[in-house]
């Protein structure tokens, strides 16, 4: 039955195909060239190009949209403005409990407070400078590392955390 479903469709699609092939009749349509092989489409009428007069030298020397482009005109795009830094009072008070678990030696639970800040702020390079911190406190380099050259992805705009985080790697 399988069989018979796909050979059905297989001859579907060739009917379609064919189908379309034969719209174009010979010598119909505007010829269209490409590597000096001339195709002609329907309904586009042939046109001469246009060409300069001998006596007029094209203008190189004017901007890209004063020239002629046949209707278009070039637009530079504008400069991408810095992205400002982002506040958001969960993640500073998940920060805050975590920076206070950290300098009492829990480890752990500032880790867990900083794992719930990473849930809302992917991008916050201090969550990852705390995750890298503790997990260097409690021997895990591996973690430690990854989490550091993580934060160093976003810490561009944050010079202090960015020094942070490379004092971390470079105790690793």
């Amino acid at each position: 039955m399988t069989c018979f479903v796909k050979n059905v469709g297989s001859l579907v699609a060739i009917v379609l195909l064919s189908g379309c092939a034969s719209q174009m009749g010979p010598g119909s349509g505007a010829p269209v060239e490409d590597s000096d092989t001339s195709v002609r489409v329907p309904g586009m009428e042939p046109q001469a190009p246009e060409r300069p007069r001998p006596d007029e030298r094209p203008n190189t020397d004017a901007p890209q949209d004063e020239r002629d482009n046949s209707g278009w005109r070039v637009v530079e795009p504008e400069p991408e403005a810095p992205v400002p830094a982002r506040s958001n009072s969960a993640v500073d008070a998940l920060l805050a409990q975590g920076r206070s678990e950290y300098r009492n030696g829990d480890y752990s639970r500032a880790i867990a407070s900083a794992e719930r800040a990473l849930r809302i702020d992917r991008r916050n390079p201090a969550v990852y400078l705390l995750l890298a911190e503790n997990y260097q406190r409690l021997g895990n380099r591996n973690q430690a590392e990854q989490f550091a050259q993580q934060g160093l992805r976003y810490s561009r705009d944050d010079h202090t955390v960015d020094a942070a985080l490379r004092g971390v790697l470079s105790e690793l």
